[in-house]
This record gives structure tokens, C-alpha cells and sequence, in this order.
């Protein structure tokens, strides 16, 4: 009997993701469900592996793998009827537990977000610097960087939440008065609160619009994961 051909998708990334910064194509072996995937980039870089560890970075490649195999994972006829009440994360890793276990927290979080029936935005805080502070003149030896502050380093709002205009706009600085900020600096594993979005703002002054949320801020390893939900 011959050998059975294999199934593959080619999938060109072409949209923004906010885990990646760039556009590639990916080749996806589906007979085993997503057993091996093909990254087209610098074949020195083709070893790559499944990241259980959330605490632990990620390559580029596995990120975009990832995010393909998530949406083969979290299939929607099967995942909607699981996501009912506020989105929390103890609710996230109940749906990986039943529906993908070998998923990673990054793609189960972006996952179960965008397909949350209820507006929810999805915030990863860490340390980090302004636009153009790790360049230009600050790069050279004699000149001091500036120190790096909390950041909203990717956010990613779901549907419901774009349509409300409800969103954080990545690498804004966290407002102290938030529960993320509270989080990271008193080193807690986790948190919430009611907060207005209206308390980020940028340096050029530019502020997020006056609406009552929720936020829930769970700590993993240096960074701060936040659900943020509309009230």
C-alpha cells in the first residue's frame, strides 16, 4: 500500500499579530495535526520547539507557529459555547485544559480572547523605554539610556472591544495608579480592580477615553498579563 501524502497549508502572514513584526510564510503539516511546521526564514534558525513554559521567551518562529496552530486548536463551533460570563484567567485555562492542553498560555490567551463573546482587551506589561531611546544617540557608549519604565509592550483587543473603541495602545506607559503597575512593583502574583482608561497617558499627552474597566493582573515571571474588561 502506498504511503499516505501527506496534507500541508501554506498560510502567508499579512496581517498584524501582536506577538510578531513581521510578514512570513508558513508551511503547516495538518496529517498529524500540526505535528512539524516550516518557518521560511534563515535555515540556520529551523530548530525551533513547543515553549510549555510561559516564563520562558519564545523564538520568532514559534510565536508565528503559534499563532496558525491556534487557530486550528480553538476551532470557534467548539470553543464558543465554553465562553460564557467575564473572561478571567482561571476560565482561559479551564478551555486549554479541555480543548488543547499541549497549547501554549500566549496562544491560548489570544485565542480565547478573540473569540470571547464580551469586549475584552489583552495587555502583556514588561520594563521597557520609549521609541527611540535604544537608538540614535543613546546607543553610544558615553551617553546613559534613559531607564526603562512599565510598558505595555502588546495589547491585542477582540472584536467587541474594536467595535466599542475600547483598546491600550502598545508601548503606552502603565499609569501608576493601575492595578498592573501595583502587580509588578509590589511584586504580587495577582490582582484587580476598577479603573477609568482614561489614567494612560502618553508623554506627548495623548489619553485613552474616559470608560470604567476592569482590570485583572496576573503576574509571570518579569511580566504583567492583564485582561482588561469594559464594566
Amino acid at each position: 500500500m502506498a504511503p499516505k501524502e501527506k496534507q500541508k497549508i501554506e498560510i502567508e502572514k499579512t496581517h498584524g499579530d501582536p506577538l510578531l513584526s513581521f510578514n512570513q510564510a508558513v508551511t503547516v503539516d495538518c496529517s498529524d495535526f500540526l505535528g512539524t511546521a516550516l518557518v521560511l526564514t534563515n535555515q540556520t534558525r529551523l530548530a525551533f520547539r513547543r515553549t510549555h513554559d510561559p516564563t520562558v521567551p519564545k523564538s520568532a518562529e514559534e510565536s508565528l507557529v503559534d499563532t496558525i496552530a491556534g487557530e486550528f486548536w480553538f476551532y470557534p463551533q467548539l470553543l464558543k459555547p465554553l465562553a460564557c460570563g467575564e473572561i478571567s484567567f482561571e476560565k482561559i485555562g479551564e478551555i486549554r485544559e479541555q480543548m488543547c492542553p499541549e497549547a501554549s498560555f500566549y496562544s491560548s490567551v489570544l485565542n480565547v480572547i478573540k473569540l470571547w463573546p464580551s469586549p475584552c482587551v489583552w495587555v502583556e506589561a514588561k520594563l521597557a523605554r520609549k521609541k527611540g531611546e535604544n537608538n540614535g544617540q543613546h546607543s553610544f557608549s558615553f551617553r546613559e539610556k534613559p531607564p526603562a519604565s512599565l510598558r505595555a509592550v502588546h495589547a491585542a483587543p477582540n472584536e467587541g472591544a474594536r467595535q466599542i473603541q475600547v483598546t491600550v495602545i502598545p508601548n503606552f506607559r502603565v499609569p501608576s495608579e493601575s492595578v498592573i503597575h501595583k502587580v509588578f512593583y509590589d511584586q504580587l502574583p495577582y490582582a484587580e480592580a476598577e479603573e477609568n482608561l482614561a489614567l494612560w497617558v502618553s508623554s506627548g499627552g495623548k489619553r485613552l477615553p474616559n470608560r470604567r474597566v476592569r482590570v485583572k493582573a496576573k503576574r509571570i515571571n518579569d511580566a504583567i498579563h492583564a485582561l482588561i474588561i469594559p464594566i
